[in-house]
């Protein structure tokens, strides 16, 4: 997963946030869950649309264009 979130460029923050690592600073804890959660919802929803093939070229699931 956590080489989905990188190749989804999700921040290192949002990337702690899915993994449940904690957090490095104080200000990341500042914000709602709300907020947390929807960041964290759309890098999901980014890393799990990318495919990798034998070769390790990466690719939009949806259209096949590469990243």
């Amino acid at each position: 997963m956590k080489d989905d979130l990188r190749r989804a460029g999700a921040e290192k923050v949002v990337q702690d946030l899915i993994l449940g690592h904690a957090s490095s600073s104080v200000g990341e804890r500042y914000g709602g869950e709300a907020a947390r959660l929807e960041v964290a919802h759309r890098a999901m929803k980014a890393a799990l649309s990318l495919r990798v093939d034998a070769v390790g070229r990466v690719t939009k699931a949806s259209t096949g264009e590469s990243v």
